[in-house]
């Protein structure tokens, strides 16, 4: 593979001039990959939305993206979505003139699919917001659909930029093999809990076919607003978190190049919002796949951000990567990433809190979807056993599969990293997520469900503020921190070679 960093950081550049061999097809072919690939996933989209499975759709919208990316990536770094073209030329990565070809080529597909799947069924898909959800009454306004639409267009467009465009993170002839897998997962990881405010569509391609074959032009302005809104923010943020792809503030090697405080803080303070963001909507919106869409978003962002801040998002996986005492996170850094990650969580919070009040609900009940707490007969000590277990799993996977020195996890093809650590979640949410209401294993996912909590009750019975309910994810909090250590604890007696080279740095148990 081609080293898709190396020329100007997005994979377009494998295009540029010098690379490209003589010929008006040779010359075209990027712009009829992007009309190709745009055409895939707007038809796809409009198919599953006529006729397909809630359950399936997003995961269906994800792995067409995939297969797009892995396939037409080598053409033309398979932008595939006008709001990547336009994120990437913003930051310096793609040259101005060939955004406007790459988006008269995304819009024209976009267009032809919308076409096609309007002939098979004789139905067009309308934008704006669902009258019901799950026969579930909804009070979705235009400022709530601009919201979803443009935090996981961001969403989109940052993975995309860091997996894709980052210098570091596709270093020549190391480049990594996850970009397109990445990408796709976006769309599970926003597609589950944005699906029935807005359907999910994060790209104004899409916003546009849509728009114009169902005549919905109110609602097609505010999409694609929202999502230029998007891209801008990513490349915004992704200058923050990779000072190193712009030469006016790096201009030196990037095995030189050492992350700045500021870049890891505002990493974990980035990927630890869409995390607990994630979770949270997927519970009040009553995701019928919560974990799977949890586990995306962990996956997307521990690939984008791994090489910037180690992508721990969890504060019991911080505490157990400073316990683990082999110089790779200490105690100030680490008490930092603690604090961002709560405040993190915290902010997450006060956002989907509002989708809770507006959310669906059934007729005159006004009730928090699955409460953070016991659920059914269950009570503390189970939910207590049960959050410690499965955070420690989460927290010794991460140390073993992301921190270990030990062989594989040294060869370039170490690929696994991300979908790994990811799946802890799926495993987590599905085995214990009834029991606990979302089995969060995270105290800043606790924080932000806590804080959610407060408001929403606040908000639905016009009273005042329950603080109490704050004990539920100090609780939480706690359970999962003890899983986080004794994580450390089980790491250093599994993988005792990462402590005995030298003896020195052993973490002897009283």
């Amino acid at each position: 593979m081609a080293a898709y960093g190396s020329t100007g950081g997005a994979l377009a550049e494998r295009t540029s001039v010098k690379d490209e061999p003589e010929g008006c097809m040779e010359l075209s072919s990027p712009y009829v990959a992007e009309f190709v690939g745009t055409f895939l996933i707007v038809f796809t989209m409009g198919c599953c939305s006529i006729c397909g499975d809630p359950m399936w759709n997003p995961t269906g919208m994800a792995f067409a993206v995939v297969v797009a990316v892995y396939s037409f990536g080598p053409v033309s770094g398979a932008h595939l979505n006008p709001a990547i073209s336009l994120a990437l030329a913003f930051v310096g990565k793609f040259p101005w003139v060939k955004m406007f070809g790459y988006m008269f080529a995304q819009v024209a597909g976009g267009l032809m699919g919308s076409l096609c799947y309007w002939a098979i069924f004789q139905q067009a898909v309308a934008l704006g917001p669902p009258v019901k959800v799950q026969n579930l009454t909804t009070d979705f306004q235009w400022y709530d659909i601009g919201c979803v639409e443009a935090v996981y267009t961001f969403m989109l467009c940052f993975v995309y930029m860091n997996c894709v465009a980052s210098d570091r993170n596709n270093k020549e002839g190391d480049e990594n093999h996850f970009f397109a897998l990445a990408t796709g997962f976006v769309y599970i990881a926003g597609g589950y809990p944005s699906l029935n405010v807005s359907g999910s569509i994060f790209n104004p391609a899409a916003s546009l076919a849509l728009g114009l074959t169902s005549q919905k032009f109110f609602w097609m302005l505010i999409y694609i607003a929202a999502q230029v809104a998007g891209a801008w923010l990513a490349s915004l943020l992704f200058a923050v978190v990779r000072p190193e792809d712009f030469k006016m503030q790096y201009d030196g090697r990037l095995e030189d190049f050492e992350v700045p405080i500021r870049a890891k803080l505002m990493s974990e303070l980035i990927g630890t919002f869409m995390v607990v963001l994630t979770v949270g909507l997927n519970l009040v919106m009553i995701s019928p796949a919560g974990p799977w869409s949890s586990a995306a978003a962990y996956i997307c962002l521990i690939y984008s951000l791994g090489d910037v801040s180690g992508g721990h998002f969890n504060p019991a996986v911080t505490l157990a990567v400073m316990l683990s005492r082999r110089g790779i996170c200490g105690i100030v850094l680490g008490q930092s990433y603690i604090l961002h990650q709560v405040l993190a969580g915290a902010t997450a919070g006060i956002v989907f809190s509002h989708f809770e009040a507006v959310g669906p609900r059934e007729g005159g009940k006004e009730d928090i979807a699955y409460p953070l707490g016991p659920h059914g007969s269950h009570g503390w000590p189970e939910v207590a056993m049960a959050e410690v277990l499965f955070s420690m799993v989460f927290a010794f996977a991460f140390l073993a599969i992301a921190t270990s020195t030990m062989p594989p996890s040294t060869t370039k093809t170490n690929f696994y990293f991300g979908f790994a650590i990811g799946s802890c979640i799926t495993i987590g949410g599905f085995a214990i997520g009834p029991l606990s209401g979302g089995a969060p294993l995270n105290p800043a996912v606790a924080v932000g469900r806590g804080v959610s909590e407060v408001i929403s009750i606040a908000s639905l019975h016009h009273a005042k503020l329950n603080l109490h309910r704050l004990m539920h994810c100090v609780w939480f909090a706690g359970f999962e921190f003890i899983g986080g250590a004794l994580a450390a604890v089980v790491f250093s007696l599994t993988h005792q070679k990462e402590y005995l080279k030298d003896g020195s740095n052993y973490p002897h148990i009283p």
